[in-house]
């Protein structure tokens, strides 16, 4: 099979976010309350003399407009996200209504956008940065403030950010290539590329003579095109990084009738009494399991192999192998290493349920509930923060990890 699918831009710029209307937006906050009385009403929330309304500029400001502050602006003729999906299916089905398939799935996605329900930027372009080598030749002597150039410089309405008002900067952002502005960001940036593949194994038996079930496997390998350093964010080169997400997924699925009582396949004309006990009860369970996902580190400056072959709780990895990088100096470590994972990660849950027929319209259903069945603690993954007491330790229980938990309801239907 083949398709594309066209990517919503509100995928990636959430149904929160809006589009940047500069110029057109002003916040007027109210007194806070003092020593607890309040210094706003509500027949005048903002007073003329103390805290006015401040109203929007609109186009007043023209060329003139973050001047000064931090600007972010939506990339000019957006490209709008394809996705290119190719799948091959083998099926087979076997003996008592077990049906296998294995598939090799293939997505490639182009001009992506990471998918953000809050809202957000995508993958926003700096484009004031100073070139990471002046750092690597001056090193802390960009860090040192000198006079601010811009100090009350021209009028609030010629050059209205907050630049105007600092009387020193560090000399590191004066070498940026627009100075008088601060932070400027290009959001949604095209040409990011992100690709998946995954190898998917299934069985399953549809529910019949009280029994069912479903266990799949998934193989995956997942890359995105990313910045690897500042000196690649700085000339904007982008290399395949592999995705950190678990590369193995088990799950599975069963529903079993106990074939006991009235209906079932074993004691059919059982007792009422004895079949409200014993009979026609029926149970349900649901494994999930990955593997550990990859670690991935910041700048570190890495010798040896960081891996270990038999990695527990309270060493996880070499933590030798890792030193706080140093400074002014560029990125040459890996965002992971091949095999380096975190603890993986399991779970079963379990439903047992019985059904009281009272009369022929009426029943009424007993069920109960557990989560992490067999209370199994799962690690949490480890600290790699290198200058931290626990590092290379995993402390505490994994996300999403609870203790047994269960609960159980009567249901009466008609």
């Amino acid at each position: 099979g083949y398709a594309r699918y066209a990517i919503p831009m509100v995928n990636a710029i959430g149904s929160s976010w809006y589009i940047p209307a500069d110029g057109y937006n002003a916040l007027s906050n109210p007194l806070p309350s003092l020593e607890g009385i309040p210094q706003a009403v509500l027949s005048n929330p903002y007073p003329s003399g103390s805290n006015p309304l401040i109203p929007s500029a609109g186009k007043k400001w023209g060329r003139y407009t973050h001047l000064g502050e931090a600007a972010t602006w939506f990339t000019q003729d957006m490209e709008v996200g394809m996705n290119d999906r190719i799948n091959f299916t083998l099926q087979r089905e076997f003996a008592f209504g077990i049906r296998t398939d294995m598939t090799y799935f293939f997505a490639y996605n182009h001009d992506y956008q990471a998918p953000n329900i809050w809202g957000g930027t995508g993958s926003g372009v700096l484009l004031n940065l100073s070139d990471p080598a002046l750092s690597y030749q001056y090193k802390g002597a960009l860090d040192q403030r000198v006079t601010n150039p811009f100090y009350k410089y021209g009028t609030t309405d010629t050059f209205p950010g907050a630049l105007r008002n600092q009387a020193t900067v560090t000399v590191a952002s004066l070498l940026t290539p627009y100075p008088q502005y601060g932070s400027l960001t290009q959001a949604f940036r095209p040409n990011l590329s992100n690709r998946y593949q995954a190898l998917q194994l299934k069985a399953e038996r549809a529910f019949a003579e009280g029994f069912s079930f479903m266990l799949a496997y998934n193989y995956n390998r997942e890359a995105s095109t990313e910045w690897f350093n500042n000196d690649d964010r700085y000339t904007d080169t982008l290399t395949w990084i592999g995705s950190n997400n678990p590369r193995h997924r088990i799950s599975g699925a069963t529903t079993v009738e106990v074939p006991i009582g009235k209906g079932r396949k074993f004691m059919n004309n059982i007792h009422p009494v004895l079949n409200a006990i014993i009979g026609g009860w029926s149970t349900s369970h649901m494994y999930m399991w990955n593997s550990g996902p990859i670690l991935r580190w910041g700048q570190l400056n890495v010798s040896g192999d960081p891996k270990i072959d038999n990695p527990t709780s309270s060493k996880w990895f070499n933590t030798a192998a890792f030193a706080i990088a140093t400074p002014y100096t560029p990125r040459t470590n890996p965002w992971q290493y091949p095999g380096l994972t975190g603890p993986g990660f399991w779970s079963l849950d379990s439903t047992l349920v019985k059904y009281f027929p009272i009369y022929e319209r009426f029943r009424l259903e007993f069920r109960f509930e557990t989560y992490n069945t067999l209370n199994t603690f799962m690690t949490n993954q480890p600290n790699q923060t290198v200058t931290s007491s626990l590092f290379g330790k995993s402390v505490g229980p994994a996300a999403g990890n609870y203790g047994r938990e269960a609960q159980y309801t009567i249901r009466l239907h008609f």
